[in-house]
This record gives C-alpha cells, sequence and structure tokens, in this order.
C-alpha cells in the first residue's frame, strides 16, 4: 500500500513544480515589460533634453535658460521618484540630481539640462580654440592660369575665404627687379596683351599669408592649329584643346576601345597621339609634374572626385600650351612609337597618382572602359 501512494503522489508533486514554474515565468515577463516601458520614457525624457543640442546654435546662456523653462514646464507632472530610478539606470547619463525639500521634478529637469548646456559651451570653447590657432594661408589663384595664349588675356585674382586681401604686381616682359611694389587688387579686370609676369599673394583675416606666386603668361601671334586645337612648339603638331568630342562644356565620352579612338581621330583628319607628344603638351616648357605650377592640388584638376566633370569646368587644369583637362576626369588613349598603347593621364578618382607621366599599361585594346576616353594630334603640313 505505501509504494501504491508514493507513486500516486509523484504526479501532484510535478505539478506543484510546473505551476510554480509559470508563475515565475509570468511574474518575470511583466516586469521585463514594466522595464521596457520606463526605459521608453527615460528616452523621450533624454531625447527632450538632447534637443537643446541640436536647436542651439547661438549658445548664449539666457537662450538655453529660456528653452530649460520651457521644457521644465511641459514636464512638471513627472513623478520625482520614478525618475530618480530611471536616471540611474540610464547609461547614457548619470546627473548629479540636488535633493529638495519639495518633492517636484524641476530641480532634478534643471541639473540633466545644464549638463548639456555645459557640454555645448565646451564644444564652442573647443572650435574658437581651433579657429584662433589657424596658421593656414588662404588658397588664391588666377583664372586663366599662365601659359601661351594668342590674343590679349584678361585675367581675375581669386580666392575662396572671405574677408581676404590681395596684392599683385604686373611687370612687362619676364626681368623681375629685386626691390617689388605691390598693389591691392580690387577685383578690377586686368588686359594683358604682351608677354608678361604677374606676382601675387593674398593675407587672410588672421593675418595668415599665402605662398607669394609668380605666373608668366605669353602672347603669341603665330598659331597654326585650327581654334578647336593648340599649337605645341617643340614637338610641331596641334593636339585638341578638350577630349573627345573636343567641345567645352560637353561631358567628353568615355567606354571607347582603343580601335575606336584612332577610328573617330580618322574621321575628322586627325590621328591618335603620341606618347611624347601627349607628355610634352601636358607638362609644358616647365615641365611640370601635374601639367600646372607646384605640386599635387586636388582643387585644380578633376582628380578626387566620383563622377566626370564637363570639359573645360575646372579652369585651372589648363596645360603651358592650352590643353584643359589633360589631368583627372579621364584617362586617354595614346600610342607609342614602338607601336604599344597606354592610358594617361588618370582620371576623376586617381588623386596625387595623375601625373603628366602616369600611364596604365593594363588596359585591353578592344575593351571599353568608362573611366578612359581620348584626344586627337595632327602634324602641321
Amino acid at each position: 500500500m505505501a509504494n501504491k501512494n508514493s507513486k500516486d503522489k509523484l504526479p501532484k508533486i510535478t505539478w506543484i513544480f510546473i505551476i510554480l514554474f509559470i508563475i515565475l515565468f509570468i511574474s518575470f515577463v511583466l516586469r521585463r515589460c514594466n522595464k521596457n516601458g520606463d526605459n521608453k520614457k527615460i528616452e523621450s525624457i533624454l531625447k527632450d533634453t538632447i534637443e537643446i543640442d541640436k536647436r542651439k546654435k547661438d549658445y548664449s546662456y539666457k537662450d538655453d535658460k529660456k528653452r530649460v523653462d520651457s521644457l521644465i514646464f511641459r514636464k512638471k507632472n513627472i513623478d520625482e521618484k520614478n525618475l530618480k530610478k530611471k536616471l540611474k539606470k540610464s547609461k547614457k547619463f548619470e546627473p548629479n540630481i540636488k535633493k529638495s525639500k519639495k518633492k517636484d521634478s524641476i530641480n532634478i529637469y534643471k541639473d540633466t539640462s545644464k549638463i548639456h548646456i555645459n557640454k555645448m559651451l565646451d564644444t564652442i570653447k573647443i572650435d574658437t580654440d581651433i579657429i584662433l590657432k589657424d596658421t593656414i594661408g588662404p588658397y588664391v589663384y588666377i583664372i586663366p592660369p599662365e601659359g601661351m595664349y594668342y590674343k590679349k588675356v584678361n585675367i581675375k585674382i581669386l580666392t575662396i575665404e572671405k574677408k581676404t586681401k590681395i596684392f599683385y604686381l604686373l611687370l612687362k616682359g619676364f626681368h623681375i627687379p629685386k626691390e617689388l611694389t605691390f598693389k591691392q587688387y580690387e577685383y578690377e579686370r586686368i588686359t594683358i596683351d604682351t608677354n608678361s609676369t604677374i606676382i601675387f599673394f593674398a593675407i587672410d583675416s588672421v593675418n595668415n599669408s599665402s605662398d607669394t606666386i609668380t605666373y608668366k603668361y605669353y602672347i603669341s601671334l603665330y598659331n597654326p592649329c585650327p581654334n578647336e586645337m593648340v599649337y605645341v612648339e617643340d614637338k610641331k603638331i596641334c593636339i585638341d584643346k578638350y577630349e573627345w568630342p573636343n567641345k567645352e562644356g560637353e561631358e567628353p565620352k568615355g567606354f571607347i576601345s582603343l580601335y575606336e579612338a584612332m577610328d573617330l581621330c580618322a574621321s575628322v583628319g586627325k590621328r591618335l597621339c603620341y606618347e611624347d607628344e601627349w607628355i610634352s603638351a601636358c607638362e609644358g616648357i616647365e615641365h611640370y609634374k601635374y601639367g600646372y605650377k607646384g605640386g599635387y592640388n586636388f582643387r585644380k584638376c578633376n582628380t578626387q572626385t566620383f563622377m566626370i566633370s564637363k570639359s573645360g569646368q575646372f579652369k585651372e587644369c589648363r596645360s603651358f600650351w592650352g590643353a584643359y583637362d589633360m589631368i583627372g576626369n579621364l584617362s586617354e588613349w595614346v600610342i607609342t612609337r614602338d607601336g604599344s598603347f597606354r592610358a594617361f593621364g588618370g582620371n576623376f578618382r586617381s588623386a596625387s597618382i595623375a601625373t603628366c607621366r602616369f600611364g596604365k599599361r593594363s588596359y585591353f585594346p578592344e575593351n571599353k572602359y568608362s573611366t578612359v576616353g581620348f584626344r586627337c594630334c595632327k602634324d602641321i603640313r
């Protein structure tokens, strides 16, 4: 009988454990739900305080106080005990809450908002320190840049910074005297109708000076090339001003194979450029590495963007002889004297590796590439 009773009691004990487990599980789920609800309320409260950061542009303490007071007015019905627990549990903020005899939420909310205001003022302090420590001179340039021209040219000296003073000296010829007297540029038009040298620099609002830059302008009456081409004197050839289809303001054509490029040049009475001709047209008489004076400058040519630019859009990207966009934009098919081929000049993503002597052999002549185009050359007869 004892064995039978023990067998009958076993199912009852297991049922009791099952019921206890269910009760514990339900209580655990309810607690989690309450916590999630509390966290959402905390997040809404903290979002309101963060709004001060987002809407704060002119960081004056009075304006912040007004905004804080308005937020306090909207939150004055918050229960103090619950808010204290929420703020303590929150990992984002651990504010020092002042104890108050009056049990309202105003002091608590003021403390949290003051923390945000102090953080904002600290960030402004850092920004102003950076501005005060500015030691970089302004960027100053001339449009159009130095080089060979076949008629008088009107130039402008420009800068990208406001409140910048520009000074210049214009000399006839290329001899530079020992004593230089500069005058301030008033954004007037400067006309150059003979061989000239212009020296210029700029000073910004915190007295940082740019480098003193010297540009030489050559004016020639001899141009044996058609209007859409420029004369490369040391090679005795003409080269297109722009990449195919050689039209200013139009987007040059990529996705053209080497053989198609040769056929298109032949269709207009021209030919594809040889490697040495292309390099000479790019470097000019001064043998500039990037086709322009000085080291690499991402502002001058389309070498550090995400897309092809229109022909002539980068006004400073002009070689000495007058060909535009030889650096960057599209790489250009050329052929060598031994019958091989390359794509020269880099493209709009090449950055500083795009030089006048940067040529890639890894392209297949029968394939089309979205970053490879061409320009044509012509022999002078």
